[in-house]
């Protein structure tokens, strides 16, 4: 009883810890890396079971704890930490996934915000193009308002390299001097969405109706949303029209 009361006061975290202390031997068929992890995981034998749910249970603890393990396992990490054999030995594995983890993340954020300064660029050069456009369009051009484009933002440097502000021999000076309207609100506070007199239409690829050419309604704002960004899979636009139908 006076021994079970001295265990019981030990942390759970020490006593995970102390368990498997001694190294062990690894069985072969662990080892053997023809076989897929799958297939090996599912003929553990009782002894690697009951070792495999400490292990698990380590990892778990310590992933709880903050320490520098990472987010998830799957089936090849599983099998590898099994065949450490010590403590440390799996500590040290699971800080090496975490880098690992962690590098992989680094490089994806660059490569995404390397892709969001291309698609930025994209974007002003294709307003180039929206302007010209809608110069020649007869008998009335669209009176265009650039919502959310504010001054100070790399979104407003390249549109004032794309429309050559302040470049040599130009005579634009700003972006306000460009047959448009700039704010950088929300289209939504510019264009009340339930307004009968003015109904807000959002364009989005992902609409069900089609819109047809000549199908204007000269009462009408119409909403473009300039999503170019290529890491975004999502319907986006179409989400942003049914969210603020609710309201």
């Amino acid at each position: 009883m006076f021994i079970r009361s001295i265990i019981d006061s030990f942390p759970k975290t020490w006593i995970i810890q102390k368990r498997y202390l001694p190294k062990i031997k690894i069985p072969e068929y662990l080892l053997d890396r023809t076989v897929k992890p799958e297939e090996v995981l599912s003929r553990l034998t009782p002894e690697d079971t009951e070792r495999l749910e400490f292990c698990m249970a380590e990892y778990q603890n310590m992933l709880e704890k903050g320490a520098d393990v990472p987010k998830s396992l799957n089936k090849r990490n599983v099998l590898d930490l099994l065949c450490c054999t010590s403590p440390t030995s799996r500590m040290k594995f699971l800080r090496f996934l975490f880098k690992c983890e962690k590098r992989d993340e680094n490089a994806l954020m660059k490569k995404l915000e390397k892709m969001r300064l291309v698609d930025l660029r994209s974007l002003s050069n294709q307003m180039t193009y929206v302007l010209n456009r809608n110069r020649i369009m007869r008998p009335h051009p669209f009176h265009m308002v650039l919502c959310g484009l504010k001054q100070g933002t790399n979104q407003f440097a390249y549109m004032e390299e794309a429309f050559g502000v302040n470049a040599k021999l130009s005579t634009i000076k700003s972006l306000n001097d460009l047959p448009w309207t700039i704010t950088p609100n929300h289209f939504s506070h510019e264009y009340p969405i339930h307004d009968l007199e003015q109904p807000v239409i959002l364009l989005s690829p992902n609409a069900r109706q089609t819109f047809e050419a000549g199908e204007y309604d000269h009462n009408a704002a119409y909403v473009i949303g300039a999503i170019v960004d290529k890491a975004v899979r999502r319907p986006i636009s179409s989400a942003i029209a049914r969210q603020l139908r609710k309201y």
